[in-house]
C-alpha cells in the first residue's frame, strides 16, 4: 500500500504558518494588506507556476519596511525554523499509523522547491516519508509516471482541482480530500473528511459490503 500526502493545509496548517510569516512583516512595519499584495506578487505564478520566492517578497514590501531587510529575512528564516509548530496535531499519529500498517509514504508537494525543502525539514517530516517530491507546476505528471504496480494507492489533499487533475491522469488511485480552504465541488465525488486522521481512518478501514 502507498499513501501519496499533500503538505499545505493537509499536513500543515498552512493558515497559521502564513499568519506568522505576516507577523515577522508585521514586526517590520508592514501592514497585511501590504503583505497580501506583495505575497501575490511573490508566487509569480505568472512565470507559468508556483514560484514564493522570500527575498521577492521582501523586495516588493521594502518602501513600508521600518527595519533593515536583513532583520525581517532573519524574522522569516525564525518562522521557517518553528514549520513544525504548525503542522496540525494529527499528523504524526496519522504517519504512525500508517507506518504501522507496512504504507510507503509519499510526500508530493507544490511549490518553488527550496522553500518547500525548508519548510519540510524544518518541520521534521523527513523522515517520515520514503519519497518526497515537490513540483511547481503540475501533481499531475508525477502521477502519470507511478508504477501501477506498488499496490493498493491513496492520496490525501485538500485542493479539489488537484485532485480531479491527478484523477484524469490516474483513475485507478482512490482519493481522499481534507476539507481546506477551497470550496469542494459537488461533481468531485470523493470521499471529504475534516482531517487528515479522519482520512488515514478511511485508508487503514477494510471495505464492507
Amino acid at each position: 500500500m502507498r499513501v501519496i500526502f499533500d503538505l499545505d493545509y493537509t499536513l500543515l496548517d498552512t493558515a497559521r504558518f502564513k499568519e506568522a510569516l505576516a507577523g515577522a512583516f508585521a514586526a517590520c512595519g508592514v501592514d497585511r494588506g501590504i503583505f497580501d499584495d506583495c505575497y501575490r506578487q511573490a508566487i509569480a505564478e505568472e512565470r507559468g507556476g508556483y514560484d514564493y520566492d522570500p527575498d521577492r517578497h521582501i523586495a516588493c514590501a521594502a518602501p513600508a519596511l521600518t527595519c533593515p531587510t536583513g532583520r525581517l529575512r532573519s524574522l522569516i528564516d525564525g518562522v521557517v525554523d518553528r514549520t513544525g509548530d504548525f503542522l496540525f496535531p494529527e499528523t504524526r499519529p496519522a504517519l504512525g499509523r500508517l507506518r504501522t500498517a507496512g504504507a510507503a509514504l509519499i510526500l508530493l508537494t507544490f511549490g518553488q522547491e527550496a522553500w518547500q525543502r525548508r519548510k519540510i525539514e524544518a518541520a521534521g517530516l523527513t523522515g517520515l516519508f520514503d519519497e518526497i517530491h515537490t513540483v511547481s507546476r503540475s501533481k499531475a505528471e508525477f502521477m502519470g509516471h507511478l508504477d501501477r504496480t506498488g499496490g493498493p494507492t491513496h492520496v490525501i489533499n485538500d485542493n479539489p482541482d488537484e485532485i480531479s487533475e491527478m484523477r484524469r491522469i490516474a483513475p485507478w488511485v482512490s482519493y481522499i480530500l481534507v476539507q481546506g480552504p477551497r470550496p469542494v465541488p459537488a461533481e468531485l465525488s470523493v470521499p471529504v473528511v475534516g482531517s487528515v486522521g479522519a482520512a488515514v481512518d478511511l485508508v487503514l478501514t477494510p471495505p464492507t459490503g
